[in-house]
């Protein structure tokens, strides 16, 4: 990072850093620390991800505001199409609620909505041939369910034990996080109600789905627990008092691979480790605003990730 005379400019302040104006400092004499950062009002749970994953790679992605170069992806690029299953689960949901408030809305009346639903939304790229090859995954033929279908069998099933889609999309803003001035922000896909169990909160996942280590040992995957300490703060606003409070994701790549995953079981007291979560996150944020951006192969002696986009100017390679 020392090496990139533009990244050290915009470390010592030369000139004005996106959301920074860092005072200044000589990055020769003191490696990977700058002076202390402005303290934002709020940031996202994404932005506290890259936090979380390397400090390095939030300074150039949320302080610089890098991005890395386009590439020519071959059909529908995995962003396009989770955004795409996201609009079309949130507008079913929503509509399929009222359904099954006004009638006894079935299986097969359900089904019917998703696929209008989906068809709706795809409809006005459907001149292409990758996005009608997208509606057939997603819906289905003959003698084949379709990834949604799949997403509703599953979740009728989830309805016969008693849980109830609650609200989608729902936002939050202003958590606090113990020890740390920031606070923050995010949105939440799904909540489910049940009258014993208390309520989940689903994050869908169109990619690799984290593992348990990275959410609870690791903590590089902060959005369950961000979106479970939220709930059980009362953060979230359309949904219903409950002492029992879980959060989970839902796998969405193929219809094979759909399925709930609870990570934090609502029958459990998950106090003392969103407390301890809270201290880690704490511990991270506030080191990076004292300026300490030193990337993850320098600072924990972890080896960084192969597709990050940052590791060309971060030094990893000049080291290693």
């Amino acid at each position: 990072m020392q090496r990139a005379r533009w990244v050290r400019q915009s470390i010592c302040g030369h000139e004005h850093c996106g959301r920074y104006p860092i005072p200044d400092t000589c990055i020769d004499q003191c490696g990977y620390q700058t002076q202390p950062l402005p303290i934002l009002n709020s940031i996202t749970v994404s932005e506290l991800q890259s936090a979380l994953l390397c400090r390095a790679r939030y300074f150039f992605r949320h302080v610089l505001g890098l991005d890395a170069l386009c590439e020519f992806e071959p059909g529908i690029p995995p962003l396009e199409r989770g955004k795409n299953i996201h609009a079309i689960l949130a507008s079913f949901v929503l509509r399929a609620m009222e359904d099954l408030k006004d009638s006894d809305a079935g299986l097969e009346g359900l089904a019917d909505l998703l696929k209008k639903t989906a068809t709706d939304i795809i409809k006005p790229r459907l001149c292409n041939a990758v996005w009608q090859v997208e509606l057939e995954r997603l819906t289905g033929r003959p003698g084949y369910s379709g990834l949604l279908l799949k997403w509703l069998y599953d979740g009728w099933e989830r309805m016969l034990d008693g849980w109830r889609w609650v609200t989608v999309e729902r936002q939050f803003e202003g958590l606090e996080i113990d020890g740390c001035k920031v606070v923050l922000r995010g949105r939440v896909d799904r909540i489910d109600s049940h009258p014993e169990q208390g309520l989940m909160c689903w994050d869908y996942k169109t990619g690799r789905l984290p593992s348990r280590t990275q959410v609870i040992e690791e903590n590089t995957q902060p959005q369950l627990p961000a979106y479970l300490l939220a709930l059980s703060r009362g953060k979230i606003t359309g949904t219903p008092k409950a002492d029992e409070c879980g959060a989970g994701f839902i796998e969405l790549t193929s219809p094979g691979k759909m399925k709930h995953q609870v990570v934090f079981d609502p029958a459990v007291d998950h106090g003392s480790f969103l407390k301890n979560w809270e201290e880690a996150v704490s511990a991270a944020l506030n080191s990076i605003f004292a300026g300490d951006l030193s990337p993850l192969w320098l600072k924990d002696e972890r080896v960084c990730e192969e597709r990050c986009e940052f590791r060309g100017i971060c030094g990893e390679f000049l080291i290693t």
